[in-house]
């Protein structure tokens, strides 16, 4: 199952002349009960008018989704669609989605329709085993895929991914086929070799292309 969320936020910026760069990944995500919490780390940077300088912006947007219940087992969560216009003398107004992929896990029924239950204790057991069971499954998803997206191209993130030793690794979001041979000479390759390396990455579906950097 999943669940979409659309949500819209203001960052205040008073100094903005114009974005250069707005980028958002979800950071964190865990369960409160029947709610599913979590922070979106937007970053970017923009140009002042105070200063006539470039500007980062680092910002932690703290989102909530509410469920039906708390008997779910979270599959992936990814925030999309970030789109962004600037409001003079204000800051920045941001819409994205929140998409979450989700089972629900069944629950033990009495007759009358009552959680099975020995006593209050092993009640208590089997929330905190479920709640484990939702925040390992978060854990791995984020550590394996924390994916940003926004409307400028191209969209390069640099991440390091850690083993038993650390390797760069560059992902670069592209719209057109046609960009691809920009992407390569960026890069230094050739487009063979860049095919070569992610043919294994289904880069035509997910219009994207992953460059191992070494250590």
């Amino acid at each position: 199952m999943n669940i979409i969320k659309n949500f819209n936020e203001t960052l205040e910026i008073k100094d903005l002349g114009y974005l250069n760069e707005i980028n958002a990944e979800i950071t964190e995500c865990y369960p409160n009960g029947n709610e599913l919490c979590g922070k979106l780390y937007i970053t970017g940077n923009y140009h002042s008018s105070k200063t006539d300088e470039e500007v980062l912006i680092s910002k932690n947007i703290d989102f909530q989704i509410l469920f039906d219940n708390d008997k779910l087992e979270l599959d992936d969560i990814e925030c999309l669609n970030l789109k962004y216009q600037v409001l003079e003398g204000i800051g920045v107004d941001l819409n994205f989605d929140i998409i979450i992929n989700f089972n629900e896990l069944e629950l033990d029924e009495r007759d009358d329709g009552a959680i099975e239950e020995k006593d209050e204790s092993s009640f208590e057991e089997k929330i905190e085993q479920e709640k484990e069971i939702i925040e390992k499954s978060v854990d791995t998803k984020l550590s394996s895929k924390l994916e940003t997206r926004c409307d400028n191209f191209p969209e390069e993130i640099i991440s390091e991914k850690i083993v038993e030793k650390k390797s760069v690794v560059k992902v670069i979001y592209y719209s057109n086929d046609s960009d691809l041979e920009t992407i390569a000479s960026n890069n230094n390759r050739s487009l063979d070799a860049l095919f070569k390396e992610n043919k294994n990455n289904n880069f035509n579906t997910h219009k994207r292309i992953i460059l191992n950097h070494g250590k």
